[in-house]
């Protein structure tokens, strides 16, 4: 299904993807689309949209919020346009994930995903702590995003967290030990910062 990674501090984020994207096929089963593409897109200078499950919801939020250099103002009806999105995409079919990472204010990652009832989860770094968001297919369970978890907070804990770079780093190899738990997870790293002035 791909993984993203999300890692964020008061001033800046960053935001990782593998390179495959996955899309229901004719017969209704998720496939792997060719080619290597990320699963995010900016949105303006300060504002990356992941997405998750579905290079067709990926490609409508492309059109729906084509970049720009100002932060979009994400109100009620954009936000309402994007869980329409989202929700094209039948949950029994496919779990579909977005994510808005929004540094046009403070900084702010928010999440939602088709699933009936879903609403949205709103993260925010508190001085030292980072906000981490994970995008992840059903192949990653709760038993195995809490192995995730732990994996990144080692990698955080062996690269340190002062830098861009370094969080990069631990979300680089966060990407490989992924990649080994689900087959929908490949190798290739696509990555994008954003800060907040």
């Amino acid at each position: 299904m791909s993984f993203v990674s999300i890692v964020a501090s008061d001033n800046m984020a960053s935001v990782v993807s593998d390179g495959l994207l996955v899309d229901l096929s004719g017969n209704g089963e998720p496939a792997i689309l060719p080619g290597k593409k990320p699963s995010m897109i900016r949105i303006s200078s300060r504002q990356i949209l992941a997405c998750t499950g579905s290079a067709a919801v990926l490609k409508s939020l492309r059109k729906a919020f084509p970049y720009q250099e100002n932060a979009w103002s994400i109100n009620e009806s954009r936000m309402h346009i994007l869980e329409q999105l989202v929700r094209e995409v039948p949950f029994e079919k496919q779990e579909v994930l977005l994510a808005l990472v929004d540094a046009g204010g403070m900084m702010t990652c928010s999440m939602f995903s088709n699933e009936p009832g879903e609403k949205w989860h709103v993260l925010r770094p508190e001085g030292e702590r980072l906000a981490t968001m994970f995008l992840a297919g059903r192949e990653i369970n709760e038993t195995k995003i809490k192995q995730v978890s732990e994996e990144f907070g080692r990698l955080i804990h062996l690269y340190g967290k002062d830098s861009t770079d370094h969080i990069f780093a631990a979300q680089r190899e966060l990407i490989h030990f992924v990649s080994e738990t689900d087959p929908l997870v490949g190798g290739q790293i696509f990555h994008q910062n954003i800060t907040r002035k």
